[in-house]
């Protein structure tokens, strides 16, 4: 099964965003995770992410494409000003916050870009039943907001596992993707359950001592074996 690395842009020095992307390029990794946000969606996290507008100057600098993270209510105009710099990228918008989730699949799909499917860590896989043939990437976000400790517990571990079962299922190559406090052991763990995107930031790659690419080398060897 192929395996994508998928660092957190929003975890490197958006000071100096240019000089992280030249890193994920050098690192050749598999996507650049980019999280979308407000505080509507996320009340236990009253932080804010990255602006929309960014999308087009990231990809004027590199070919990796993009894994855009939505965690907005109906983000269906937000969608229609960023789709036409989203080809060949996956695009997650979150099932709990989609009424007409369909119509939201359909819309990335004939923009050109990858359907995906995001679920906070309590909700219930029964919510994808549905659509999960639709869509060519599911987000299971494994922590329920930034700053908190991380429970790698059993429900998280079963969903991980049931989830790759239901992608097995459907006959298609679907990347069951990992989010949130994914560190190098925690990484090895979703592997053996099945997941095979992982979206790594500061409990992983982003040590300020090493520099990123460094550290993304290191996980390639340690956690799938490359």
């Amino acid at each position: 099964m192929k395996q994508y690395i998928a660092p957190s842009i929003i975890c490197g020095d958006l000071l100096n965003l240019e000089k992280e992307i030249d890193n994920l390029n050098r690192a050749h990794v598999d996507l650049i995770h980019f999280d979308i946000m407000d505080s509507t969606f996320s009340p236990m996290d009253q932080t804010t992410a990255l602006q929309p507008d960014l999308i087009p100057l990231i990809r004027q600098k590199t070919n990796i494409p993009l894994d855009i993270h939505i965690e907005i209510v109906e983000p269906i105009y937000l969608l229609q000003s960023i789709l036409p710099y989203c080809k060949d990228c996956y695009v997650q918008v979150h099932i709990e916050c989609c009424s007409k989730i369909n119509h939201y699949i359909n819309v990335i799909k004939n923009a050109g870009a990858h359907p995906a499917i995001a679920l906070n860590s309590g909700t219930s896989l029964s919510l994808i039943d549905e659509v999960i043939e639709n869509v060519e990437l599911i987000d299971l976000c494994t922590t329920n907001n930034r700053g908190m400790p991380h429970l790698f517990d059993k429900q998280i571990r079963n969903k991980i596992q049931k989830t790759r079962l239901m992608a097995d299922k459907t006959g298609k190559d679907i990347i069951v993707e990992v989010d949130g406090g994914i560190s190098f052991e925690i990484a090895k763990k979703c592997k053996e359950l099945g997941a095979n995107c992982y979206v790594l930031g500061t409990k992983s790659i982003y040590k300020q001592e090493y520099p990123v690419y460094e550290m993304i080398d290191k996980f390639r060897n340690e956690v799938l074996g490359e």
